[in-house]
C-alpha cells in the first residue's frame, strides 16, 4: 500500500517539477483542464484599473448551508506564497500585493527546506511561512510512511510522520534564531505568531505549531494562528487530539484548506494510522473559491468534504497547484 501511495506522490512531484521548468500553467473551467503558456497573474487583489484592493474575506457554508464568516484565508494564502517567491530577504516582496503591510526579516534554507520569517504590520504579529517540495528528491525525503515519537513527556505517546519531521528539523534552528531577532525588533516578549504552509510546507507549519503549543521551543512568541493549504496528514490520532486540546485551551485559530480533488491531503492514508487536524475548509469547485466549513472533529475527518473523492478520484495535481484562484509554487510568483 505504501508503494502505491509513493507512486502517487512521485506523479505529483514530477508534474510540479515539469510545470516549474516549462512555465506551463494548468487552469480549470467547468471540469476541463485548459493549458496556456501565458504568464498568469494573481486572480485576486487588483481592480479593473490596476489599483490594488485588499482581498476580501471568503465566506464558507457550514453543513446546513448557512454562510459562516471565516478569517481572510486569501491573504493568508498570499503570505504562504512568499515561501516559494522569496529566496532573499533583501529582494522585493513577492507576492507584491502584500507590500503595504508585510515585511520579510529573514529567509532560512537548508537541505531543500525553506522557511521565510517576517513581520505583519496589519496584525502586529511575527509570521513564518514554509515552502512545499520542489523536486523528486524532496518528496522521497519528505514522506517516508513511518511514524516517530520525538517528543518528551508528557507528549511521548504522540506520533508524527518521520520524513516531515526530519524536513522541519532542517530549518528549525534557523527559524528560532530569526524569530528571536524579529521579536527583539518588534516588542520584546509574547509577540503574536502566525504560521503558514502549502503542501509539505503545511506539514512543517503544523509541526511548528505543535512545538509552539507544547512550549519550551520558541521564546518570546505566542501562537495565535496556523493556516495550511493542501497539507498532507502529519500525525496519528494522539497527535491530533493533543494538538486540538492545546490549541483550544490557548484560543489558537487553525484552518486546513483543501481544494477539490487535490491528491496531497490524502497521504499518508488513514489506513496507515494517520489523521488530519480538524477545521477543514474545502474549496469544492475547481475554480469557484467559495469554501465549505466541514463537519470534522478531533477524532474523525468529514467524508463529505475533501474525502468525498476517495477512494479513486483524489488524484489531481492541478488542484494542488491552485488554491482560491491563486497559482501555488514558483509559477505563482
Amino acid at each position: 500500500m505504501a508503494k502505491l501511495v509513493a507512486a502517487s506522490i512521485l506523479t505529483l512531484a514530477a508534474a510540479q517539477e515539469y510545470h516549474e521548468h516549462t512555465g506551463l500553467k494548468i487552469l480549470s473551467k467547468d471540469g476541463a483542464r485548459i493549458h496556456q503558456n501565458e504568464p498568469e497573474r494573481h486572480a485576486l487583489g487588483a481592480d479593473g484599473h490596476g489599483v490594488y484592493r485588499p482581498p476580501r474575506p471568503i465566506l464558507g457554508r457550514d453543513g446546513h448551508g448557512v454562510a459562516t464568516t471565516m478569517p481572510n484565508l486569501t491573504r493568508a494564502l498570499l503570505i504562504t506564497q512568499t515561501s516559494y517567491c522569496m529566496a532573499d530577504a533583501d529582494a522585493p516582496l513577492s507576492p507584491a500585493e502584500l507590500s503595504a503591510t508585510v515585511e520579510v526579516t529573514a529567509v532560512h534554507e537548508h537541505e531543500g527546506a525553506r522557511a521565510v520569517i517576517g513581520w505583519d504590520n496589519a496584525t502586529k504579529s511575527a509570521w513564518v511561512s514554509f515552502r512545499g517540495t520542489e523536486n523528486l528528491e524532496n518528496w522521497w525525503d519528505n514522506i517516508q510512511f513511518e511514524k516517530t515519537t520525538p517528543y518528551p513527556a508528557p507528549y511521548d505517546a504522540v506520533a508524527v510522520e518521520t520524513g516531515f519531521t526530519k524536513w522541519y528539523g532542517y530549518v528549525l534552528d534557523g527559524v528560532k534564531a530569526a524569530l528571536m531577532t524579529t521579536v527583539a525588533e518588534h516588542g520584546g516578549s509574547s509577540v503574536p505568531l502566525k504560521i503558514y504552509g502549502h503542501s509539505a510546507g503545511g506539514a512543517c507549519a503544523t509541526l511548528m505549531a505543535f512545538d509552539a503549543l507544547r512550549g519550551g521551543v520558541f521564546a518570546g512568541v505566542s501562537l495565535t494562528g496556523v493556516y495550511t493549504y493542501g497539507c498532507p496528514r502529519v500525525g496519528d490520532a494522539t497527535f491530533v487530539s493533543t494538538f486540538v486540546e492545546l490549541a483550544d485551551a490557548a484560543g489558537v485559530e487553525h484552518w486546513r484548506v483543501t481544494h477539490h480533488h487535490d491528491i496531497v491531503p490524502h497521504v499518508p492514508q488513514e489506513d496507515l494510522g494517520y489523521l488530519h487536524l480538524p477545521r477543514e475548509a474545502w474549496q469544492e469547485d475547481v475554480t469557484d473559491p467559495t469554501l465549505t466549513t466541514c463537519q470534522d472533529s478531533a477524532t474523525a475527518e468529514d467524508d463529505a468534504c475533501s474525502n468525498s473523492c476517495a477512494p479513486f478520484s483524489c488524484t489531481s495535481t492541478s488542484d494542488h497547484l491552485s488554491y482560491l484562484g491563486l497559482v501555488q509554487g514558483i509559477n505563482g510568483c
